[in-house]
C-alpha cells in the first residue's frame, strides 16, 4: 500500500502502475499505541501532515472529542466514556448526561435501602406523643388490701 498526505492506493507489482479503484482517502482512527490518528493503510496523521490539532470545543464533553487539523483541516473524533478534559453536561439531578459522573458540587441524597424498603414511605418516622390519649379500658388492678387494714399489704 502506497499513501501520501491525503490517499492511500495499490500498486501493481508487475507493471508498477497504480491499481485502477484502489485510491481513498484515509480513514483515520485512533490509536492508542501510537497517540496518533492512523489509517487502515498504515499511515499516521502526524507523519504525512504535521499540522496542529485544534479541539471543537463546542462539540466536546467529557466522553466526545473533535479535533481539526489546522493544516488539512481533517476533523477527527472520538469517544470513550469520562475520558477527556471537557466540561461535564449535568442533568437536573446532578448526573452528567455524557458520562453518569455525579456533580460534585451537588449534594448526594442516598437511595433507601432496596433490600428493607418502608412499609409506610408517608408515615411520620417521629410521631408528636396524643396530648389526651384515651384511657386504657382495662387498667391492671393493684395488690388486693389485707382484710383489716385500709392501706394493703405490708411491705
Amino acid at each position: 500500500m502506497y499513501y501520501d498526505g491525503a490517499e492511500h492506493w495499490q500498486i501493481c507489482k508487475l507493471c508498477n502502475q497504480e491499481i485502477e479503484g484502489s485510491r481513498a482517502e484515509h480513514s483515520y482512527h485512533w490509536n492508542d499505541m501510537w497517540d496518533d490518528w492512523a489509517c487502515d493503510c498504515g499511515a499516521m496523521h502526524n507523519e504525512v501532515c504535521r499540522g496542529h490539532m485544534t479541539a471543537l470545543e463546542e462539540q466536546c464533553t467529557c466522553s466526545r472529542e473533535v479535533l481539526q487539523c489546522a493544516k488539512c483541516g481533517i476533523i477527527f473524533e472520538r469517544e470513550e466514556t469520562g475520558a477527556f478534559s471537557y466540561p461535564h453536561h449535568y442533568d437536573e439531578n446532578g448526573i452528567c448526561t455524557d458520562c453518569g459522573a455525579q456533580n460534585p458540587d451537588m449534594p448526594v441524597t442516598p437511595d433507601p435501602d432496596p433490600d428493607n424498603p418502608d412499609p409506610n414511605p408517608d408515615s411520620d418516622p417521629n410521631p408528636d406523643p396524643d396530648p389526651n390519649p384515651d384511657p386504657d379500658p382495662n387498667p391492671d388492678p393493684g395488690p388486693e388490701p389485707d382484710p383489716g387494714t385500709e392501706e394493703g399489704p405490708e411491705e
